[in-house]
């Protein structure tokens, strides 16, 4: 399963709307949780003060199913699991052309260990290729051969010349 952070706004009319006839809580949820399993995901349920930190009298555990409302530019705030990006695109798609939906964002998200794999995985990216990108100090962006430091992974440092601008970090020379 694929996470995605969704973000929604409304108009003046659809608040309007739920304003004068909403009356529950779960009447508000029913008919996107279908959409979502529809197309065989669901809204993740946020647990609080259950399990790892203590709760006390002032501060009881609560769980918050589906979704948050905001306050500021985004109306709604949900995470969602759904099984493919196609699966995101078709649920943006039928949110969005509702007339009561301003706009809506969905944003990829990924877990800890994902992003530890995804950070592992461009290093040796850098590395193998020798890739650097404008405004670091290696320069191999500019068709120069990959430098030492480009090779083996370590990035901000420059160990080979260019006419323009002196070695090291921070434009300082190297010493000799």
């Amino acid at each position: 399963m694929e996470h995605y952070l969704i973000q929604l706004s409304y108009t003046a009319l659809a608040w309007q709307q739920q304003i004068d006839r909403t009356t529950d809580a779960d009447q508000r949820f029913t008919a996107v949780r279908k959409l979502i399993a529809r197309l065989g995901g669901s809204f993740a349920r946020y647990h609080f003060f259950d399990g790892g930190e203590p709760p006390t009298e002032d501060v009881p555990p609560f769980v918050v199913a589906d979704k948050f409302v905001g306050i500021g530019e985004d109306d709604v705030i949900a995470i969602v699991a759904l099984p493919s990006s196609l699966a995101a695109r078709a649920f943006s798609m039928a949110i969005a052309a509702e007339g009561g939906v301003k706009s809506v964002r969905l944003t990829p998200l990924l877990g800890i260990p994902q992003a530890v794999q995804a950070m592992g995985m461009a290093k040796d990216a850098i590395a193998m290729a020798g890739y650097s990108a404008p405004g670091g100090a290696a320069t191999s962006w500019e068709g120069a051969t990959p430098t030492t430091a480009a090779r083996s992974g370590e990035r901000g440092v420059e160990t080979t010349p260019h006419p323009e601008r002196p070695l090291g970090r921070r434009g300082s020379r190297p010493r000799s």
